[in-house]
């Protein structure tokens, strides 16, 4: 576990970089707007712990009761953790677009999204490495 730490200081750097860069954008939202992003996002958010939690579920599951080698089985939850993130990435713009957010906003926000997933990603692959 020689990667451990780093691993948390890269995810913890990415999450910090990326909630500043989302509350530089919100600050650049009117009250009415800030309001509304709330409200267009509620029910999506729901739906996306949910999703999680069945990724979660499914992956534990399969560890305890599978007939799949640990290695696999984690190799597969990444993937299917990462390809969740880039469908998020793609109904977060959508919504966001939708609702006629400014550009500007739009921007910020996705390039904090990218910036948290890339960190979760280098995360990832360096505890991977110590499982091969």
């Amino acid at each position: 576990m020689e990667n451990l730490y780093p691993a948390i200081a890269i995810v913890l750097f990415s999450i910090i970089i990326s909630r500043i860069l989302k509350n530089k954008a919100l600050k650049k939202l009117s009250g009415q707007k800030k309001t509304e992003l709330v409200e267009v996002f509620s029910k999506y958010r729901q739906y996306s712990t949910i999703s999680i939690l069945i990724i979660l579920t499914i992956y534990m599951g399969l560890m305890k009761f599978g007939t799949f080698s640990p290695i696999t089985l984690t190799i597969s939850y990444y993937a299917v953790f990462v390809a969740y993130l880039v469908v998020i990435s793609i109904v977060s713009y959508s919504i966001l677009k939708k609702n006629a957010f400014e550009l500007s906003f739009i921007q910020i926000y996705m390039l904090a999204n990218i910036i948290m997933y890339l960190g979760i990603i280098a995360t990832l692959v360096l505890l991977m490495r110590n499982m091969l």
